[in-house]
């Protein structure tokens, strides 16, 4: 299986918004998110489904981090 390419460096702050967030924060950010995709893939903007499905699994990754972090 191919791996994700990396992001541009001018994203490299988003891992800094991760440690600010709260784990309800990030929860309620996957809940947006899933509501996007959700209201995309009704509409006309289903090409729209897939970076939002790249979002989601950004976002859940950051969730179980912070869930690895609170358990140590």
């Amino acid at each position: 299986m191919a791996t994700r390419k990396k992001k541009a460096s001018s994203e490299g702050g988003a891992s800094a918004d991760a440690k600010k967030l709260t784990r309800a924060e990030l929860k309620q950010k996957i809940r947006e998110l899933k509501k996007k995709r959700q209201d995309a893939g009704t509409h006309s903007a289903k090409a729209k489904v897939h970076e939002f499905n790249e979002q989601l699994h950004v976002w859940r990754r950051k969730l179980r981090k912070a869930a690895r972090q609170k358990q140590a």
